[in-house]
């Protein structure tokens, strides 16, 4: 089996305490992206 990608939402106030390289539950943090706000 090949590796898997997932994708998360998070909104908040300030930016998540999020790393690139950071272990969340088993899966590495490759790509951080803010989104522009409507």
């Amino acid at each position: 089996m090949g590796i898997m990608q997932f994708s998360i939402t998070l909104e908040g106030d300030t930016p998540p305490q999020i790393l690139l390289g950071q272990n969340l539950g088993g899966a590495i943090v490759t790509k951080l992206e803010q989104v522009k706000q409507e």
